[in-house]
């Protein structure tokens, strides 16, 4: 039987999460904090869908039951009351989430299992505010931006649910097509995160150095290591490669790679004259001139091909 969710936040996240379970057959109530939050993420799930059926990602009927299968809701106790999963995607505050979890973990039948979308807030904080049962249904469930498309989800497994909890929610990722992966150990940005700054680390340094453009240093991962991603992960390609090979490169390697721990400089510069990127018009590469929109509509089209190429031959 398709589990009962209640998805709690209609924003940037809450809309994908929503949309995610929804494809795969789930009933959602959509909680936002009014109506026009709530229809706001409705439409934006509807655009988002219009656009897998325009590259046959899915079809016109599979859209139509997606969005049948959501109710917007307002009121948190209703949204929650008949629930097998409440997923939170609210701000990162901790206060605010510790407020509502009291609440759900009041309102919500005892089977229910709670979950969190946080990146950065430890699940031992936010577990305050719950009952010991509950504890013991209580996850840490971070997606990624756009919800809708990316496949992987990072789960928490830091020793307070029993198995059977962990199997039920890693099997309902798997279900809708999701590739989840469990964190043994509560640490701060859980695993894609903390590999991405390690790769911005580096790449940031190289640019403050002179060794190489920004735009070169993007088509170096993105023609090199990261053309090999999609089929093979960096510890099993250290195994293609052999791990005489790479301990020697490391060896010559890491002694001159930077350790910083701190931002690197040139972010400071660009939060200081304002230059943050796409939503300014200009950060590292200039957007100045070009629609925001469409670059981020071309981005996410490009990302349904990829997922749908993926899902035909690589992902298993």
């Amino acid at each position: 039987m398709k589990q009962k969710i209640a998805v709690l936040g209609a924003g940037t996240m809450g809309h994908g999460i929503a949309a995610s379970f929804a494809m795969g057959g789930h009933n959602i109530n959509l909680y936002g904090r009014n109506e026009t939050s709530v229809q706001r993420g409705i439409d934006q799930i509807r655009e988002d869908l219009d656009v897998m059926v325009s590259l046959d990602f899915i079809s016109c009927e599979e859209e139509e039951k997606a969005l049948a299968n959501i109710s917007p809701c307002t009121d948190l106790q209703s949204a929650v009351s008949d629930r097998d999963y409440v997923i939170e995607v609210l701000p990162e505050n901790l206060q605010l989430k510790l407020e509502f979890l009291q609440k759900l973990d009041e309102w919500c039948p005892p089977h229910t299992i709670l979950a969190s979308n946080t990146s950065s807030l430890k699940l031992a904080e936010m577990s305050k505010a719950l009952s010991p049962e509950r504890v013991k249904r209580f996850v840490i469930n971070h997606w990624f931006n756009p919800a809708h498309i990316v496949p992987l989800v990072e789960l928490s497994d830091y020793g307070n649910n029993d198995q059977d909890v962990l199997d039920e929610v890693c099997r309902m990722h798997l279900d809708l097509g999701k590739q989840p992966v469990f964190v043994k150990k509560d640490v701060p940005g859980m695993l894609a995160n903390r590999l991405q700054q390690a790769v911005l680390r580096e790449v940031f340094s190289l640019v403050e150095k002179g060794v190489a453009t920004a735009e070169d240093l993007d088509r170096t991962m993105q023609y090199g290591p990261g053309f090999r991603y999609p089929l093979a992960g960096p510890v099993r390609i250290v195994d293609y490669g052999g791990s005489d090979v790479w301990c020697v490169e490391a060896g010559n390697l890491l002694p001159d790679m930077d350790d910083s721990h701190e931002p690197n400089p040139l972010f400071r510069e660009r939060l200081e004259t304002g230059e943050l990127g796409l939503k300014t018009g200009k950060g590292f590469y200039d957007f100045r001139g070009q629609d925001a929109t469409e670059i981020r509509a071309k981005f996410n089209e490009d990302m349904i091909r990829q997922l749908k190429l993926s899902k035909e031959f690589f992902m298993k």
